[in-house]
């Protein structure tokens, strides 16, 4: 890497850091490097003090080391109270402190603030879907897998629950356009399988017996049908 004296140079290493931040498997040396270069081309124009402070704050979150994460991120805000991109990104990971700390309710606040503010962040709504499930508040959970589908509308997961929470709330002909529109999505996701053993036992609730015979014959593994 070459050192550089330009903001376009700048904004080109951030892009950078965060290209390798939204990667599957992160390189934190690289972002450390990435990191480090621009404090120092930037240490006397400030121009990317904000930025710097929310990579400190993932890669303190990658440590376990919540409460420096959060000062970062907060003081992150403080400084570019403008910048909705950036404000944004801080949200999320604050959120997910929050999670990983124990602390629902703030966790719910601020991705519920995220989802309010931001109407196509998925992510936020991706953590409350998650979380208002595992509590048991299933009318919100179906509301947002249902504006979670719309924003991804390749994604089969949020079409899969909605087909588990209609089945569970009885609503059986919802229950199989969801589920159906799940394998359509994605014939082969991870949870294509156990989709059609759940399809077909609403089919066999409405004693269809034909339409769930035919769902249990595309199955790959037959086996995964024994609890039906």
């Amino acid at each position: 890497l070459s050192a550089c004296s330009n903001p376009t140079d700048g904004i080109a290493i951030y892009n950078q850091i965060e290209s390798e931040l939204d990667s599957d498997e992160i390189d934190w040396d690289k972002v450390n490097l990435l990191k480090n270069l621009l404090k120092i081309e930037f240490q006397e124009s400030n121009e990317f003090d904000a930025e710097i402070l929310y990579i400190e704050a993932t890669q303190l979150f990658e440590l376990q080391r919540y409460a420096p994460a959060m000062q970062r991120l907060s003081e992150a805000i403080k400084i570019e109270q403008d910048n909705k991109e950036l404000r944004e990104k801080c949200m999320i990971l604050g959120g997910e402190i929050a999670f990983v700390m124990k602390n629902t309710p703030a966790a719910l606040r601020t991705f519920e603030e995220v989802a309010q503010a931001y109407p196509q962040n998925i992510q936020s709504r991706r953590h409350l879907a998650e979380m208002y499930y595992d509590l048991g508040v299933l009318q919100r959970t179906m509301q947002l897998c249902g504006e979670i589908s719309i924003l991804a509308p390749t994604d089969p997961q949020p079409e899969r629950m909605m087909g588990m929470l209609s089945k569970d709330f009885a609503r059986n002909k919802q229950a199989i356009e969801h589920y159906q529109e799940a394998l359509r999505r994605d014939p082969d996701f991870d949870d294509a399988e156990q989709a059609r053993v759940e399809l077909a036992s609403v089919y066999v609730t409405m004693r269809q017996h034909p339409q769930a015979l035919n769902v249990l014959q595309q199955m790959k593994n037959p086996n995964t049908a024994d609890a039906l």
